[in-house]
């Protein structure tokens, strides 16, 4: 069947393209730039559409089903890659809840603090928890608190757009 010869992994890069293409096409109904001149809420999101999609289907275009990674065959024990061998599952449920939580805390801060506290929060705990370590700690602070901080200067004070400033 030409459905197994992709693989689980080509599997998913079809429907994600497909999850994908329907993204891009919903935000071409959105304005590309306002009466005023800004640019409008469609423009991002068409950018990032159109750009995922080509990423995903030049990924679907490389994507070899015989070179094993749908099957874990080249992974060894599955020791270092942090996947089971037998079955492919990802053996950091822990990890995997720590980094959903924060998901979800990121949404709550965004809508209670705004953007720009939210996305400091956020990221600076998101690092710290998938990348720790004594040695990492002024990197991860420093990007930590740097992107979000660039990123409102970006948004907020060069191309005029307002982020979620929150209820205070």
């Amino acid at each position: 069947m030409r459905l197994r010869r992709l693989g689980a992994r080509g599997m998913f890069l079809g429907v994600l393209a497909g999850v994908l293409a329907g993204y891009s096409v919903l935000s071409w109904d959105m304005a590309w730039r306002m009466p005023s001149g800004q640019i409008g809420p469609g423009f991002f999101p068409r950018l990032i559409g159109v750009a995922a999609l080509v990423l995903c289907l030049v990924a679907l275009w490389r994507h070899d089903p015989g070179d094993g990674a749908d099957t874990g065959a080249d992974t060894g024990a599955g020791a270092d890659t942090g996947a089971r061998a037998d079955t492919g599952a990802p053996t950091h449920p822990p990890l995997l809840a720590g980094a959903v939580c924060a998901c979800v805390g990121f949404f709550v801060l965004l809508a209670v603090a705004g953007a720009l506290v939210g996305g400091v929060v956020f990221l600076s705990g998101a690092l710290m928890l998938l990348n720790p370590g004594r040695r990492r700690l002024v990197g991860n602070a420093a990007v930590g608190v740097g992107l979000p901080v660039t990123l409102y200067v970006l948004f907020e004070r060069v191309l005029d757009a307002q982020l979620p400033s929150g209820i205070f």
